[in-house]
């Protein structure tokens, strides 16, 4: 590119393509008619090529490493009689010694007796350790509870992939309950209100204590409350002593996956690409990101910058435009040349990720994806606009040479 109107010249093609294409999401996603068109839209709604980190073998000792948090379903208890069960339960969790328990429940409906409010209440207050329960409705615990909010990121079904840091100024769960392990409080950047989740489990993220798994390991042990509660020979004692314990929602069967009550999509699910189902019980999401905030040098991926990050998408959508405008290669040959580039930035992405950073990279590769085609249409009106400044620069020499 020695002359420097061809870098002019890229550079008025590439702003055009900038406008055209922030145009065309933006009828795309506001404009009703056009939604009609954005068949691979739709298909690729919930896909990010940063995803493809959890489909490869991980090297994170911290996957292996014994988990801080065991989850204990209470999907069979009885509607009716919840609280009462409930308090039972947590009566029985103190002879187990666990460093706290979070009861990832709404307590909103008091159809309850008063002798299972009060029999909440009394082991409750009875509870040596800290009591997480999240939701602010709910008043009935508004005296003794803890607070640590509950409430996760989504938006509109997709998988998620980051954790807030607070909710409503309330510090999340995850916040609350890693301070605990630390003498001094954890410190939380004012710049950001969430951060993107390192998941340190595979599939739905739990597993059976009871009857484990050849990848166990790699998961949050879990139990059902019902075989707690009859436990008599304290066999779950060197499970739950001096762990966090939260008590939420994995099934109504346990086990049956077909039970997406308070489940969630999440990158996990490396059985399907696109069209996930929501197989992570929101109480693992909460498990793993006191994981990730309790692992060695926190285990939290940091994000890159976004100039850095806005630097890395333009120059390489710049980059890319710049070989199809001066080379003008076939289009057999413009596919050839995206896969190249493109094979070799996505192994980038994750090789970054398993050093710890996230680089979001979906915007620059759907981007590079529909180059070829939007340069098509481009190039009539860039091709315009260029000549016109081409000849205002042509006058301008002149002038200054003659």
């Amino acid at each position: 590119m020695r002359d420097p109107r061809n870098f002019l010249k890229i550079l008025v093609y590439y702003l055009i393509f900038q406008v055209l294409f922030w145009f065309g999401e933006w009828c795309f996603s506001k404009l009703k008619p056009f939604q009609i068109f954005q068949v691979q839209s739709i298909a690729l709604f919930d896909f990010e090529f940063n995803d493809l980190f959890y489909r490869l073998p991980s090297d994170n000792t911290d996957v292996l490493a014994e988990k801080r948090v065991v989850l204990i379903n209470a999907g069979q208890f009885d509607g009716g009689q919840f609280r009462a069960q409930m308090a039972a339960l947590i009566a029985k969790l103190q002879e187990y010694k666990p460093l706290s328990i979070a009861l990832d429940f709404k307590f909103e409906d008091t159809s309850d007796t008063h002798h299972a409010n009060h029999a909440l209440r009394s082991a409750l207050r009875a509870f040596g350790g800290d009591v997480y329960i999240g939701y602010p409705s709910d008043t009935f615990f508004l005296p003794i509870k803890q607070q640590g909010s509950f409430v996760l990121p989504q938006s509109a079904d997709q998988s998620i992939r980051y954790y807030f840091d607070f909710v409503d100024s309330v510090p999340t769960l995850a916040l609350q309950v890693a301070n605990q392990f630390n003498e001094s409080p954890i410190l939380i950047s004012s710049e950001r209100d969430s951060f993107p989740l390192r998941y340190q489990c595979i599939h739905s993220g739990f597993y059976n204590y009871e009857s484990p798994s050849d990848d166990s390991l790699l998961n949050f042990p879990a139990l059902e409350a019902k075989a707690l509660m009859s436990d008599s020979s304290m066999r779950f004692a060197d499970l739950i002593k001096d762990k966090v314990v939260i008590v939420g929602w994995i099934g109504r069967d346990f086990m049956n996956s077909k039970d997406f009550t308070d489940h969630f999509k999440t990158p996990t699910d490396t059985n399907h690409v696109v069209g996930r189902l929501p197989i992570m019980p929101g109480s693992v999401i909460h498990a793993t990101a006191i994981e990730n905030i309790l692992s060695e040098n926190d285990g939290r991926f940091r994000e890159v910058h976004p100039f850095l990050t806005g630097l890395v998408h333009h120059l390489f959508l710049f980059t890319l435009l710049s070989i199809f405008i001066l080379r003008k290669p076939p289009k057999w040959a413009k596919i050839s040349i995206l896969m190249i580039l493109s094979i070799p930035y996505v192994f980038g992405l994750i090789f970054l990720m398993h050093l710890g950073w996230h680089l979001p990279a979906g915007s620059t590769l759907l981007s590079a994806l529909v180059i070829e085609e939007v340069l098509g249409v481009v190039k009539t009106p860039a091709e315009t606009v260029w000549l016109k400044i081409d000849k205002i620069f042509e006058k301008q020499w002149k002038k200054n040479n003659s």
